[in-house]
């Protein structure tokens, strides 16, 4: 593992402790020291995770809002499990993404501000603000 290398959410955790030996470095966190069974449940749900990102992503390539939002809910359903709290703003903005294109606005504005609330908790931006908002409208509208 590279200094400038990230540890990606689905990364399995042997293969992570075989990537930290080069360093001398053995993690400790509680993923780490969970048992053998413990770990591999946990690798199995991380790489689901990052199978249905992708596939929330293709989904809004293809075109189909239906479709992101459902793997969208998929992915919050495991997201507790793992404790991948980071990654809910960007499931809430997905939802917000795919609500906006199905033109139900009482529930894009639920996600969108649920998205901006959770990178306050997270200490990304000070506080949900309305340009915040606006800049989410305007790369949904731009397709970004």
């Amino acid at each position: 593992m590279r200094v400038s290398q990230n540890i990606t959410v689905g990364q399995e955790t042997t293969k992570r402790q075989k990537a930290l030996e080069v360093w001398r470095v053995e993690c400790r966190c509680s993923l780490c020291c969970n048992s053998k069974t413990e770990m591999a449940s946990s690798d199995a749900r991380r790489r689901q995770i990052e199978r249905l990102r992708g596939q929330v992503v293709k989904a809004f390539q293809d075109g189909k809002p239906f479709q992101a939002l459902r793997l969208s809910r998929q992915v919050l359903n495991l997201l507790p499990s793992e404790e991948l709290f980071p990654l809910y703003s960007e499931q809430y903005e997905h939802m917000a993404r795919a609500y906006w294109f199905i033109r139900n606005r009482e529930k894009t504005m639920k996600y969108a501000k649920m998205s901006l609330e959770v990178l306050v908790e997270q200490g990304y931006i000070e506080r949900d603000m309305p340009e915040h908002l606006e800049a989410m409208w305007k790369n949904f509208a731009e397709g970004r």
